[in-house]
């Protein structure tokens, strides 16, 4: 399971295309819920693919995106990284849970 922030377009899409071709499932998150639904319509593997509109600079945002992997059953997450370059995060699941970290404001 791969989670990509600005899944909707440009490198975040052809990211989630690599991992999709690869045999991975991938959450995609991004701020442009209009341009995510046609985007996840598009890639027409709806057991593949999670669209969770996010706008990644909000702590609750994230964490209801992540809740939203969690509860759709996608299974261990990792890890993520900002593409647009907004914020950097990092989450692990442990055994209480998923904890976000925000750890970097850099735009």
């Amino acid at each position: 399971m791969a989670v990509i922030t600005g899944g909707a377009r440009g490198i975040g899409l052809a990211i989630a295309e690599w991992f999709l071709a690869n045999g991975h499932r991938v959450a995609l998150w991004d701020i442009d819920a209009t341009t995510l639904a046609a985007t996840a319509a598009r890639l027409e593997s709806p057991q593949r693919v999670l669209a969770v509109p996010c706008d990644v600079s909000s702590p609750q945002q994230v964490q209801a995106a992540v809740d939203a992997v969690a509860v759709d059953g996608y299974g261990l997450v990792g890890g993520i990284g900002e593409y647009e370059g907004s914020v950097r995060m990092a989450y692990v699941r442990g055994p209480e849970g998923i904890v976000v970290s925000l750890f970097e404001q850099i735009g």
